[in-house]
């Protein structure tokens, strides 16, 4: 490895947040408050104008911590339209590609400098030429498949689904006779957008109507919501945050009991098979999908209460007391059940 280092090869260590508890700690942040993943690499670079990789963009929004050493970056505006805000990461570019490209930025990035990457810009990095000194940074990494894109692939599908297997038969009439004689792009001219306008018009809240399409959103927001539990690192919580977790404590919920998320956002209520199912990333570990989710099966009479407690932020407690159930029995059965999961916090005083 060193002798490959020696050589000028960049060596990338991919991601320490599996070794780095400060690392975990930032990603943990980041995540709670961007609400999507975040990733991390370390790069090590070595001196004398070592470049690791070659210009191209990525499919993320990165940020580029400078801990150790300098690094000379250039960073490109991306060079066609249809390269704004990629979906995948670009092949490697070659210098002729940039010859005539100015620069949108041309710096030099010292320890405790950040420079933030816009997803799809294209750039270049390398040790400072003629010294003797090496580059450590850190890449942290955000919003890789999360665009609109990607939830209306889960979106369509299902809607699609629904309304062609549903009780109407509207999208599964036979098309109509002759179509093809006014529909296209050989037939695009103003008299047949007017009609088409209007017919979109008549049929607008029917189809929504038919593909459920409200329904069908949430759905598809719980299935990616669901893909960033997966996906995401577990949640660090503070001395005192833990202190009021199962994790240290045996207290048991009462219905004067004050109730908070531990970590907000981190839990998500999902409602399968007629069954409130609940799926959170507590038990996540630092090594990526290591573990799968364990949902917890709540009965359909126990949603209210659960989004309650769900939404809970640091300074918005909830009384079990005043939670949303038939019975304190039931109120409390509730909220034991989530503090036992080590994803609420509680104590039986106020603040």
């Amino acid at each position: 490895l060193w002798s490959r280092f020696d050589q000028g090869c960049t060596i990338r260590l991919l991601c320490p947040h599996k070794h780095s508890d400060s690392t975990h700690g930032l990603l943990s942040l980041l995540e709670s408050e961007w609400t999507c993943m975040i990733g991390a690499n370390a790069y090590l670079t070595p001196p004398s104008g070592s470049q690791g990789f070659a210009p191209h963009y990525d499919d993320i929004e990165a940020f580029c911590l400078q801990l150790e050493g300098k690094k000379r970056w250039k960073v490109y505006a991306p060079l066609q339209k249809s390269e704004r805000l990629p979906r995948t990461s670009s092949e490697d570019y070659v210098e002729a590609d940039l010859r005539d490209v100015e620069p949108a930025l041309d710096v030099v990035l010292k320890p405790g400098d950040v420079l933030y990457m816009p997803r799809g810009w294209i750039h270049q990095a390398c040790t400072i030429d003629g010294t003797d000194g090496y580059s450590l940074h850190l890449t942290v990494s955000a919003m890789q498949q999360w665009a609109w894109a990607d939830l209306m692939e889960l979106l369509l599908p299902e809607a699609l689904q629904s309304a062609a297997s549903g009780d109407s038969t509207m999208l599964r009439q036979g098309l109509p006779r002759g179509f093809l004689n006014y529909m296209g792009a050989m037939y695009d001219q103003k008299d047949t957008a007017e009609i088409l306008e209007q017919k979109a018009e008549q049929d607008r809240t029917a189809a929504m109507d038919e593909t459920g399409a409200i329904d069908m959103l949430d759905a598809a927001c719980d299935q990616i919501g669901k893909r960033f539990l997966s996906d995401r690192v577990p949640p660090v919580l503070t001395h005192l945050e833990r202190s009021m977790t199962v994790h240290e404590s045996d207290a048991k919920v009462l219905p004067q009991t004050l109730c908070r998320m531990a970590r907000p956002g981190s839990g998500r209520l999902v409602l399968e098979a007629g069954k409130a199912v609940l799926y959170h990333c507590a038990d996540n570990s630092r090594v990526y999908h290591e573990l799968p989710l364990s949902p917890m099966e709540f009965e359909m009479d126990d949603a209210p209460a659960m989004e309650q407690l769900l939404t809970t932020t640091e300074h918005d407690w909830v009384r079990v007391a005043d939670l949303i159930h038939d019975s304190i029995e039931d109120k409390v059965g509730v909220a034991q059940a989530l503090y036992d999961e080590g994803i609420l916090c509680i104590q039986t005083s106020d603040m």
